[in-house]
């Protein structure tokens, strides 16, 4: 495509490990003839600009083809993209707030090379607010990107933003190791577990909490809620079926107590009418559907154009793989209990997830599933390519993204990473993004819960309090509540003489810092926990998302339905 022909910024590939110039990368890497007959079978490849875009995102493998690994062990140099590496991306402002991103430095790209709607998105914030951006505006001011938009342009663009009116939605996901609906390794028990499953307690929480501020209507949840009430009352029935079930008579209290547990704590859930995805239903497949509207006729989703905002909760374990045998780089992915069908099998080609297959982080690998253990992971370049659908189409849609999981920072690498920075201009997009642990780190399961707890008072209370108000005050508490743990986490950081995990709209006293895709930090002991925050623009109200009050993403605060969020033109924000 146009875009990088004669291009001189080169790009990471995590399946060599090498900084190529983007030529030299697709002769070495891409194989776009196999790319181009592999391609996703869906509407958004019909481009031929935007058919390999996914080819060069950056550091992770967000390749349009699962390329073998193996072509790639013999040239993996270790060495890293110097274009990845500088820090010109930062928050311009030094407080630790999340004020508007400066632009990329002359030498890199000066706007986002995605797609039309983030590069008109792009070209209208840089007209509206003269000045903000700096040196990188001057130095591109005589550039065409900087041209003001055409009348047919601007046309264009106030459609998409019309597209960002609606209502607010609330996503509720509850995942779970794939191996717990299998009979387990040692066969004791000749099919699924149930009896302590990972997500149901805090999907159940964060629904009696939030669905009240949104309208059962607007809240959808996948999680495994009648599967796994079913299964305990038949476990718990007596010892023969606790034996049965469970593989041991002993453990019937144990699996009444846990019954009377998940009722309780999804009563509000079960009185509402229950998950609108349960069973088989809970897997990768039907998350991606949900977030960009492409769900079956008649099934729930989060509409295509006409919501204002999206908060999505993500609740499960979560870990890592090699990209292949012999490689740095890495795949992060979270759990879901139940795999993919054979016919969605496409959603993975972005994925490299051939490193799977050895033996490494995820000690399953010989325990059969009966499926490919890919199918139930829901990998983290997946969702990235599903959040930047929605925004494609509207991009004013405010995303709040709660990822409780091990290894979630990994996830949400793209709102810190400088490829995803210079290419989809992501710290300009208006997410606010919480993980629960960096990159390599194992999570601590309550945060969500006191997450959810400090945003239902805070809606309670008329949402005037921020984003970045809710999530501090969650982090004292969490800290506060381990400090054992906290004191364990700076050891190790002192001793390692490694920088503290951090977003940019942390109060641990962390440098805010951007990751370049190294592996390092899974080398030696491992801090625990360390909860962050990413947070992106609002050119709304004209605020970082951390500044922006939570009113703006419910549809009821204080007990009242708000009437008065319609989107306003960009100029406004900053009249």
């Amino acid at each position: 495509p146009a875009w990088f022909r004669g291009s001189k910024h080169t790009l990471a590939c995590s399946g060599c490990d090498s900084s190529r110039s983007r030529l030299a990368f697709v002769r070495r890497c891409g194989d776009i003839s196999m790319a181009r007959s592999r391609r996703p079978r869906d509407s958004a490849t019909t481009n031929p600009s935007r058919s390999h875009m996914w080819l060069f995102s950056g550091v992770v493998a967000a390749t349009l083809v699962n390329i073998d690994a193996a072509r790639f062990q013999d040239s993996a140099s270790g060495d890293r993209a110097s274009g990845l590496q500088d820090s010109s991306l930062r928050p311009a402002s030094a407080s630790g707030g999340s004020a508007l991103m400066a632009l990329p430095r002359e030498d890199g790209p000066s706007e986002p090379r995605c797609c039309r709607t983030h590069s008109l998105e792009h070209r209208a914030l840089r007209a509206a607010v003269p000045g903000v951006t700096g040196a990188a505006e001057a130095a591109t001011a005589n550039s065409p990107e900087a041209a003001p938009l055409s009348e047919h342009e601007a046309s264009e663009l106030a459609r998409l933003h019309r597209a960002s009116d609606g209502d607010a939605w609330l996503v509720l996901v509850g995942g779970e190791h794939g191996g717990i609906m299998r009979e387990d390794a040692q066969r004791t028990r000749p099919g699924p577990y149930l009896a302590g499953h990972s997500s149901l307690h805090w999907v159940g929480a964060a629904y009696a909490r939030l669905a009240k501020h949104f309208g059962r209507e607007r809240v959808i949840v996948v999680a495994q809620l009648e599967e796994t009430l079913t299964w305990l009352r038949l476990a718990s029935a007596d010892e023969a079926s606790a034996a049965r079930f469970a593989g041991r008579a002993a453990l019937l209290p144990m699996l009444r107590m846990r019954l009377a547990e998940t009722e309780a704590a999804c009563a509000q859930l079960i009185a509402d009418g229950g998950a609108d995805y349960d069973g088989p239903d809970v897997n990768a497949a039907t998350v991606l559907r949900v977030l960009t509207g492409e769900s079956p006729s008649g099934a729930r989703c989060v509409p295509r154009e006409g919501a204002r905002s999206v908060i999505l909760v993500m609740v499960s374990h979560g870990n890592a793989h090699l990209a292949g045998p012999g490689l740095k780089q890495h795949e992060w992915y979270m759990h879901l209990p139940h795999p993919v069908s054979e016919e969605d099998d496409s959603l993975y080609d972005a994925v490299a997830h051939l490193g799977l297959r050895e033996p490494g982080p995820d000690p399953v690998v010989v325990w059969d599933w009966g499926a490919p253990k890919y199918r139930f992971k829901l990998y983290s370049q997946m969702l990235f390519r599903a959040h930047h659908a929605a925004l494609e189409r509207a991009p004013r849609r405010r995303l709040v993204l709660f990822h409780q999981f091990c290894l979630s920072g990994g996830a949400a690498g793209w709102m810190q990473e400088q490829s995803y920075h210079h290419y989809f201009g992501t710290e300009r997009w208006p997410v606010f993004s919480i993980v629960t642990a960096d990159r390599f780190e194992p999570s601590v399961s309550d945060f969500v819960g006191l997450w959810t707890e400090e945003m239902a008072a805070a809606l309670e209370a008329g949402g005037a309090r921020t984003l970045g108000d809710v999530y501090r005050a969650a982090e004292g508490r969490y800290w506060a509540s381990m400090p054992e743990l906290r004191a364990i986490n700076a050891a190790i950081i002192g001793a390692n003489r490694r920088r503290a995990p951090s977003g940019n709209c942390s109060s641990n006293g962390s440098i805010a810092s951007v990751h370049d895709g190294s592996a390092s930090e899974e080398d030696g002991p491992t801090t625990v926990g360390t909860v962050s925050c990413h947070a992106g623009f609002d050119a709304i109200v004209g605020v970082g998302m951390d500044d922006l009050q939570v009113r703006l993403v419910a549809n009821f605060v204080g007990g009242a339905l708000q009437l008065d969020l319609a989107a306003a033109p960009i100029v406004s924000a900053f009249e």
